[in-house]
Formats: C-alpha cells, sequence, structure tokens
C-alpha cells in the first residue's frame, strides 16, 4: 500500500493562473508532494496535452480534471479531458461526469464569494467534499464544509486552489492506494480513503497571494 500526497485543486495560466502547467508541477516537486490535479477552470488537459505534461512530470502523479462553471457553481470532475459547457445545469453535470467516469468533487461548497453551490449540494450526488481550501478568505467557509461533511457521513478531501505557484500545497489530500496508477487513486477517493490536511495559513498570507496573482495578471 502507498500513502500519497495529492493536491487535487490546481489552476495554471490556461485559465486564470498565472503559471504554465510545466511551472506548477515543477513547484509542486519542491513541495514534495506526491502529485497534483490540474483543474483549470472549463478548460480541461487534451489527452495530447496530458501525456506531454505526464512525461515531464516523471514521478509525480499527474491527474487530468477540470473545474466546471455550472449554472449553479463550480463543480470538481477528475479523470477527464472533456467538459460541459459554462453554465450548463449542475444536474447535466453531474450526469456528464458519471458517462465519463470521473471522480466527482464540491469544491468550496459554501463560500459565497468563489461560487460555491451552497444548498445546491443536498440535491446532487458526488463522490467527495472539498472541506479545506485555501483560497476561501474566511475560515467559517471550510468549517462549515467540514460540519457539514461529518453530519453526512462523506468523503473529505482538501485542495489548495492554487493559482500560482506559492499556493500549491496549501491543502493537500492523502490518499491510501494500492499503488499510484490513476484508476486505483480514483477508486481510493470514491472508497474514501483519504485525509484531507491544511497548512492552517494565515488568511493574511492568502490576501497577499490573492494580490500578487492579481499583480502578475497585469503585468
Amino acid at each position: 500500500m502507498h500513502i500519497v500526497a495529492i493536491d487535487l485543486h490546481v489552476h495554471t495560466d490556461r485559465s486564470d493562473g498565472v503559471a504554465s502547467p510545466r511551472e506548477m508541477i515543477r513547484y509542486a516537486e519542491k513541495k514534495h508532494l506526491d502529485g497534483l490535479a490540474i483543474t483549470d477552470h472549463d478548460k480541461p488537459l487534451t489527452e495530447e496535452e496530458f501525456e506531454e505534461l505526464q512525461q515531464y512530470a516523471q514521478n509525480l502523479v499527474l491527474i487530468p480534471g477540470v473545474e466546471v462553471s455550472s449554472r449553479e457553481g463550480h463543480i470538481l470532475l477528475l479523470g477527464v479531458h472533456e467538459a460541459p459547457e459554462k453554465h450548463t445545469p449542475i444536474k447535466d453535470v453531474i450526469r456528464f461526469g458519471r458517462k465519463k467516469n470521473a471522480v466527482i468533487i464540491v469544491p468550496h461548497p459554501f463560500d459565497v464569494f468563489r461560487k460555491g453551490i451552497g444548498k445546491v449540494i443536498e440535491k446532487i450526488d458526488f463522490d467527495a467534499i472539498e472541506v479545506y481550501n485555501s483560497g476561501s478568505i474566511l475560515p467559517m467557509f471550510n468549517k462549515k464544509a467540514q460540519l457539514y461533511a461529518i453530519k453526512n457521513n462523506l468523503v473529505r478531501v482538501a485542495g489548495s486552489d492554487a493559482h500560482l505557484p506559492e499556493a500549491i500545497g496549501l491543502a493537500f489530500t492523502l490518499i491510501k492506494t494500492k499503488n499510484k496508477e490513476l484508476k486505483e487513486i480514483y477508486q481510493s477517493i470514491r472508497s474514501g480513503f483519504v485525509y484531507p490536511v491544511t497548512s492552517n495559513v494565515s488568511y493574511l498570507r492568502i490576501l497577499s497571494l490573492k494580490l500578487r496573482r492579481k499583480i502578475l495578471k497585469i503585468t
């Protein structure tokens, strides 16, 4: 058995991040993570892009994914190279994900500033809930997600929601898996063989990272 530390929520300059996928991979290695999921907004890696990056990442586990901007809010699909159109109704996004055998994660569900789905979470089927998101400004958003997950006995994961390299690994998920094959990792997440980890970074630090990102996007 293996225990792997994977940041399940990372953005690059393919959407609204400031660094290339290769730069984010390099930084994940510096942070001694075992892997990361590239989940750009509404723009998953093509199979060709993924294969090229996988060769570059070498021993790092690379997960293809997308953060879908559904009509009701954001949803993460892991293990896909396609995505439904923006503003697709969330139930149709879920159906799309199931057809593609994706791992479906609800990110920052109660963060009103970041298009969390809020109470819609009660009406959809998914595999895991993100209880730690290091991009959330107010701690109550993560706390509410954590309490909701415990109350409803849901699989709990964590992700940095990094939009620049320095933010990678501020939250990540420990995954117990037979091996480092993607199918095994996906099954481990669905089965709940996971443990969410947060660095408890200060919210002043989060604000400074957001400001730095805005500056880099302007320049």
